[in-house]
């Protein structure tokens, strides 16, 4: 009985941040990189499960132009595939591009910023060819134009990479996501509250002490109750 209830409590929990936010909730996502260094084909990053909802945000400069995953897909896998661009003004008209990239894609109708390898095509998610919408992140408090998801069939086998940069180079600030599968994760009750720092660094807003505060009570109240489970008794 003791052991339900104890339960049922961490399902409470694990509903609250998975179902709080339909944004990028940071609790859900596998936060790759908060504005990190360049990036190529040869320092992508890993993506274990491109099906698993991961994000990771970028601030495109000419020192580093791209921002690269990598992950590894079979024969007629599918991806999912969205792009956002922080709430400020001089972004406004931001729209920029991901390119699926790997075996058995098209050769691009025009150049790309970087080069194939050889035998490799792409695909490009164009920004300024989708729907927009205003959402706001409740956990970080950060507001985004995200632009609609799009499901993209891989029709071969091998190592594939999603690369996400502005058009033409330059400044600019963008997210981009691979995957929808939503999970609680319990590393989330470590890494959230610094998290949600450096994401409102990068949305270039102050720290809000009520959003870090809940992020932080969370984690710990969380922390507390899975160190409850663990010495008592069944």
């Amino acid at each position: 009985m003791h052991f339900l209830s104890r339960a049922g409590v961490f399902v409470f929990f694990a509903v609250l941040v998975s179902g709080v936010s339909a944004a990028q909730n940071p609790w859900v996502y596998d936060n790759i990189v908060v504005d990190g260094p360049a990036t190529g084909i040869t320092s992508a990053y890993e993506i274990p499960d491109f099906t698993a909802a991961s994000i990771a945000y970028h601030h495109a400069t000419p020192e580093k132009p791209e921002l690269w995953f990598g992950f590894d897909a079979v024969y007629h896998d599918s991806i999912t595939v969205r792009m956002g661009v922080p709430q400020l003004e001089r972004y406004r008209m931001l729209r920029p591009v991901a390119a699926v990239v790997g075996p058995g894609l098209p050769v691009p109708a025009s150049p790309l910023p970087f080069d194939l390898p050889a035998g490799y095509g792409a695909v490009l998610y164009d920004c300024a060819e989708k729907n927009v919408t205003t959402e706001k992140e409740r956990f970080s408090g950060t507001t985004s134009w995200i632009f609609e998801s799009e499901n993209i069939l891989l029709p071969g086998t091998g190592a594939y990479y999603l690369v996400g940069y502005v058009p033409g180079g330059g400044d600019g600030k963008f997210w981009m996501s691979l995957g929808e599968d939503r999970k609680f994760k319990f590393s989330s009750l470590f890494s959230v509250p610094r998290t949600i720092r450096e994401i409102r660094a990068f949305y270039e807003q102050s720290e809000d002490r009520g959003t870090v505060f809940w992020g932080t009570f969370l984690a710990v109240i969380l922390s507390a109750f899975l160190a409850v489970m663990a010495v008592s008794p069944v």
